[in-house]
């Protein structure tokens, strides 16, 4: 996806919020825009868009994981790291979720 690669990331937004507008409570597209928000340094746009994402589904790695990665850039270690543990218990074979768990 645009969003992945970091390329075109303001038409992603664009796409995503017309998504969003005919879908408000798809958890998908409000984690991508959060994510978005997250590449353009929005953190504030960012952790509300993925919050409201693990409002609809909290059982979702991915989801969990951008929250996650939005606190700990937000200097919330702790929050953060309880994210990447509920994350990696929904999927144990993530080696980038192991890492992020194991960071002090």
């Amino acid at each position: 996806s645009l969003v992945e690669r970091d390329i075109e990331l303001n038409k992603a937004l664009t796409l995503a919020k017309k998504a969003i507008e005919l879908e408000p409570d798809n958890a998908s597209y409000l984690d991508t825009i959060g994510w978005i928000y997250f590449k353009l340094n929005n953190m504030e746009k960012a952790q509300s868009f993925i919050e409201a994402s693990v409002k609809i589904i909290d059982n979702n790695a991915i989801v969990l994981e951008h929250l996650g990665d939005i606190l700990m850039k937000n200097n919330k270690y702790a929050d953060a790291k309880d994210l990447y543990k509920r994350a990696l218990a929904l999927d144990k074979d993530n080696l980038r979720l192991k890492e992020k768990v194991s960071l002090e």
